[in-house]
């Protein structure tokens, strides 16, 4: 490794400060590559730390699920102004992290399938999933019904 030029640098997301150490390196398009103490490499602005975080609740939320949250918190009365995650919901000028959990019924009762973190200022979203058995001549009987974002199947209710 080059000679390291150190200093600190305030996260543009967490805005907390951070180690922020140049390594003398340069990727192929030219920027330079930045570390932390731990030689985890920045993100442009974000810190390694909310790099990773991010990256852990994309991988968590694929993008047909986190359009059925928005849409849900939307219908709840927040505003979601960040589409990227982690997730951001507004209400009376107060942001509110969005937790995203999936859940299951197990005997009439919600099991989680994470642990919710231990915080009061955030809105929890769990997704349930449901699979259903459609024999062919109830699918015969389905019609797609196309829409502006997306396909909505227009069918009589499966039984």
């Amino acid at each position: 490794m080059s000679e390291q030029h150190q200093s600190t640098r305030k996260c543009g997301y967490c805005l907390t400060e951070r180690h922020w150490t140049w390594t003398g390196e340069r990727l192929r398009d030219g920027s330079k590559i930045f570390v932390d103490d731990l030689q985890r490499r920045w993100a442009g602005k974000r810190c390694p730390i909310c790099e990773r975080r991010r990256v852990q609740a994309t991988i968590e939320c694929p993008s047909f699920e986190k359009f059925h949250v928005t849409k849900a918190l939307a219908e709840a009365g927040y505003e979601v102004r960040n589409q990227t995650p982690p997730l951001q919901a507004h209400r009376d000028g107060v942001a509110y992290p969005v937790v995203i959990r999936h859940a299951t019924l197990e005997q009439g009762k919600v099991v989680l399938e994470s642990p919710l973190p231990e915080a009061e200022d955030q809105v929890c979203v769990l997704v349930f999933q449901s699979v259903r058995v459609v024999p062919a001549k109830q699918m015969s009987n389905l019609r797609l019904k196309e829409t502006a974002t997306s396909s909505m199947i227009d069918a009589p209710p499966v039984v």
